[in-house]
């Protein structure tokens, strides 16, 4: 559990583990409260995009949010890439 006041922490780490370089890599992190319908964006590279992402090579992220109201809270990751 967490509460109002506390601060919601996240460790992201995107690893690629296939045979092909990625490129252009977006990644976007969310909170969103169920109760008041509220969207915190928590993360989002889109206008700054990872250039390449190697085979075995991963990029890390360190995600913080204070929460202010209380609720129940949904976070979710989306990430595109070439």
């Amino acid at each position: 559990n967490i509460y109002c006041g506390e601060t919601f922490s996240s460790y992201i780490s995107i690893n690629n583990f296939s045979a092909f370089e990625l490129a252009n890599l977006v990644s976007r992190a969310e909170l969103h409260n169920q109760v008041t319908n509220q969207k915190y964006v928590l993360l989002d590279n889109n206008q700054t995009p990872t250039a390449s992402l190697a085979p075995q090579q991963s990029c890390d992220f360190i995600i913080k949010h204070t929460l202010k109201e209380s609720g129940n809270f949904m976070y979710g990751n989306n990430y595109v890439f070439n």
